[in-house]
């Protein structure tokens, strides 16, 4: 673990998790209730697995939520960030150090130092 945070520190990365779900939340219209048991569909045309639910928040104001499954929840990202912005976007499309665990997420940096 100490070798980890080595790594990390002297190469100023940036590390994250991706969640196993995401939640959303949506201005609840009339009739909302209706759509809960149709199915979402990503851009592909795929059935997404989202679960849906009417919930009221801490002002009484009625949203719709949506979970939604990650499809490679838990798995690493690593950037380099050698500036001090507080938002990182990290982008699968773009972002090549991406793992399913940290160890090998690193690897991947370090060994793109090499080539």
């Amino acid at each position: 673990m100490e070798n980890i945070i080595d790594i990390i520190q002297k190469h100023s990365l940036t590390v994250r998790c991706l969640p196993y779900i995401t939640v959303y939340h949506w201005t609840y219209r009339e009739g909302d209730e209706k759509s809960i048991d149709n199915p979402s569909y990503d851009g592909n045309g795929n059935i997404r697995k989202v679960k849906k639910s009417i919930v009221t928040n801490a002002i009484g104001r009625k949203l719709l939520r949506e979970e939604r499954e990650v499809e490679k929840g838990g798995w690493w990202y690593v950037k380099e960030t050698q500036n001090t912005d507080s938002t990182v976007r990290f982008d699968r499309k773009y972002d090549k150090f991406f793992a399913p665990t940290i160890e090998e997420a690193l690897q991947l940096y370090l060994d793109s130092l090499i080539n």
